[in-house]
């Protein structure tokens, strides 16, 4: 039984990872390697987001987010995707 909340599918399904998938991974925590496990078959990580399949950008700036956008869409796949996180800032 999963958790309350959680509908125990994989997060690397939810995120639409697939075999062969190119992925780009802008500003992502050190653990994403852990929290998406396990990954396709084949799966690789590009150095940027030319030819992606997927990007991941994960920002604390919506200016960041006005930045990187355009340059994301115009470089992934055709059919490619984008998957925006926007971390929580602590205030005091």
């Amino acid at each position: 039984m999963s958790p309350a909340g959680y509908s125990g599918t994989r997060l690397a399904k939810k995120l639409g990872y697939k075999r062969g998938f190119i992925a780009h991974l802008e500003n992502a925590p050190d653990n994403y390697a852990k929290l998406v496990d396990p990954v396709p078959e084949r799966e690789s990580f590009g150095d940027n987001a030319t030819g992606a399949n997927l990007v991941h950008l994960f920002t604390k700036e919506a200016a960041e987010l006005v930045e990187c956008l355009p340059h994301f869409m115009n470089a992934i796949q055709r059919d490619g995707m984008i998957w925006v996180r926007c971390r929580k800032v602590k205030r005091e």
